[in-house]
């Protein structure tokens, strides 16, 4: 991302950036002025910059906001009975006031004792051999939403985990596929199914 404009004449000038399409740029001049932001969050321009003869500026330059991809998963029926059906919903959502997302991977395995039956992606694609929900884009203040149907196979404590896996854009406050618990980009559901008793 670096620039350069050489051979200025002695004179004031403004810079203009340009972001990325769904890319917002940060508060500006807030910080160190080797560090911060000059573009105005709604033009992208820098105030006027006074070039004297000799001066050297190396401080311009633009900052963008990150996203934040945050995930909930929950599950149908947290107590089935072995052969029944469940239903888990993940919802990935990207808070308002951030910039958009692009290039986004979920990813969520079925774990030992559960059977896939179907996927409902609200978009993208799911591939339940590799687990890996191909979202695509997602844009500030908006969501996506997965519904994967599996059926209870066997009994026992059984946890699925899902976590963001990749994103175009750095996170605000989570590292994508790297499995902390505390982090909003990941989120787990479990189930326990219950057992019988009985006799003629």
């Amino acid at each position: 991302g670096f620039y350069e404009f050489t051979d200025l004449d002695p004179n004031n000038y403004v810079v203009e950036f340009v972001a990325p399409n769904g890319q917002v740029f940060t508060t500006p001049n807030t910080g160190a002025d080797a560090t911060d932001s000059d573009a105005a969050i709604a033009t992208g321009l820098t105030s006027t910059i006074a070039l004297a003869s000799g001066q050297s500026i190396d401080t311009i330059d633009a900052g963008l906001k990150p996203i934040d991809l945050s995930v909930t998963n929950t599950v149908s029926d947290s107590t089935p009975e072995v052969g029944d059906n469940v239903t888990f919903t993940v919802t990935l959502a990207n808070a308002s006031g951030f910039s958009d997302a692009s290039g986004v991977l979920l990813e969520y395995v079925l774990p030992a004792g559960l059977t896939y039956v179907s996927s409902n992606p609200s978009q993208g694609a799911y591939n339940d051999t590799t687990g890996i929900w191909t979202v695509g884009d997602v844009d500030a203040g908006a969501g996506a939403t997965l519904e994967i149907v599996a059926t209870v196979a066997t009994g026992g404590l059984k946890t699925n985990i899902a976590q963001v896996n990749a994103a175009d854009q750095p996170d605000t406050d989570s590292t994508p596929d790297n499995d902390v618990p505390t982090e909003d980009d990941q989120d787990d559901a479990s189930l326990t199914p219950s057992g019988s008793l009985g006799d003629y």
